[in-house]
């Protein structure tokens, strides 16, 4: 067994852990603790804090790369400078982020529908740690300790659950956030003991500065993935949490926490593919077969998991009674199951592109990305520009543009359907144009 197959199936079971704690929280816990305007309002919420880590997630994905050359060079003078000059951009992400949220909370607030005394401390909270989890979790990956990667995840979801059942009744939704923020404070800290050598005084620094100017070309498209999908990440839910019934979006909120099930199935494949990927990639050896068997599993797990939910969706919602109240949303299993599987082929692809500091890839998933947020935000919002449309045209749209559920998620598989059909051709031009150069 070579090291993808073996570092991916340890750090797969530490993740089922997780995962299966995440879906108490999230499929069984919440939809009985939570009103339905709560409910809906989680996914916003937490994805909102998340634009507090995009320049970490940045730094991050450029990180991953030049740590993983640093390390097959045994560099490691280079990986110390490195992760304190993340960690120093880490609190400047973080106190940016609890800056703007200071001014624009209240009236996201708003349309989101939700209260909570707490709420503003508790986001900027989790905001806060999670610009430094990138960085532990960057130098993890980029270094290889997928042991480490294995005993966060499961020491991590762990403490979760046990702050989640304690707080939510005390908060809500501010408790919800209060427990990922403890249960990230934790996970910080043993990474940070994982890593001790690289933080201690026993080892002098050196300065990297010189691969500053490739550092900066890796960083530019990076930057604009990332950006991209963060927006994208946020905008779908919260326009349906802002232009639907509050009965829809808990309904998306809980049939979601199914449709996503086959993409925990591989999700470590990727964690893993990259470092491998980036160290083949420097040594000038092919990486084509790793990509074809990391697709492979993906399409074949992710498609027989969509259609096993599809197909148990309208039985499953029958088992609890905080899933009875949402039956009606069984049939989206099929569409959500297709949407993930999509995304987790695509992620596959991106990051054996990224790895080999490929980025033709943006021409495809920037411009769809961008689509799906303007068509999605375009039909249930441009309600405000009615004063300044004629009367005529308002009319054929109002009458032609379904403005339902089915209609949002319709879109989402759309652009993503799209976006295979174009990396699917990129792939394929690059690989003529590879061919053509030998």
């Amino acid at each position: 067994m070579g090291p993808l197959w073996w570092y991916a199936l340890l750090t797969f079971f530490a993740s089922r852990i997780g995962d299966l704690g995440n879906l108490f929280i999230g499929a069984i816990y919440l939809p009985s603790a939570l009103s339905a305007e709560e409910l809906g309002a989680v996914d916003p919420v937490t994805r909102l804090a998340g634009f507090a880590t995009i320049p970490m997630a940045i730094i991050g994905m450029v990180g991953a790369k030049y740590l993983s050359t640093y390390h097959a060079r045994n560099e490691e003078g280079k990986i110390k400078q490195f992760m304190r000059d993340m960690a120093f951009l880490g609190l400047v992400s973080a106190g940016l982020f609890v800056a703007v949220m200071l001014v624009t909370f209240e009236p996201i607030r708003i349309r989101l529908g939700v209260n909570g005394r707490f709420l503003l401390p508790a986001l900027c909270a989790v905001a806060a740690v999670s610009c430094w989890q990138p960085l532990i979790q960057v130098v993890l990956q980029g270094m290889q300790k997928f042991y480490s990667v294995a005993s966060l995840g499961v020491l991590g979801v762990m403490l979760r659950v046990a702050l989640v059942l304690w707080l939510v009744p005390l908060a809500r939704l501010s408790g919800f956030l209060g427990a990922t923020f403890i249960a990230a404070v934790l996970a910080i800290g043993v990474g940070l003991w994982s890593l001790r050598r690289f933080i201690g005084k026993g080892m002098a620094s050196v300065a990297y500065y010189a691969d500053w100017r490739g550092i900066l070309a890796y960083a530019l498209p990076v930057t604009i993935l990332t950006v991209t999908a963060s927006f994208q990440g946020f905008i779908e839910p919260f326009v349906i949490k802002h232009f639907l019934s509050t009965e829809d979006a808990a309904g998306f909120y809980v049939v979601c926490r199914f449709g996503f099930i086959p993409g925990y199935l591989v999700g470590t494949i990727s964690f893993v593919l990259f470092p491998l990927l980036s160290h083949r990639h420097e040594r000038g050896e092919d990486t084509h077969d790793y990509l074809r068997q990391a697709l492979l599993v993906t399409l074949l797990v992710c498609s027989a998991g969509t259609v096993v939910l599809g197909i148990l969706s309208e039985w499953l919602f029958t088992l609890l009674p905080q899933w009875q109240s949402y039956a009606y949303y069984a049939p989206y299993m099929w569409l959500i199951g297709f949407q993930t599987t999509i995304d987790a082929a695509v992620g596959i692809y991106v990051t054996h592109e990224i790895a080999c500091r490929r980025f033709h890839f943006l021409r495809v998933t920037v411009p769809l990305a961008v689509l799906d947020m303007a068509i999605l935000y375009g039909s249930f919002g441009w309600g405000g520009c009615r004063a300044w449309v004629p009367g005529d045209v308002w009319q054929i749209v109002d009458q032609t543009v379904p403005r339902t559920l089915t209609y949002a998620v319709a879109i989402m598989c759309a652009t993503r359907f799209l976006a295979v059909v174009g990396l699917a051709l990129n792939w394929w031009a690059e690989e003529r144009g590879t061919r053509g150069s030998t």
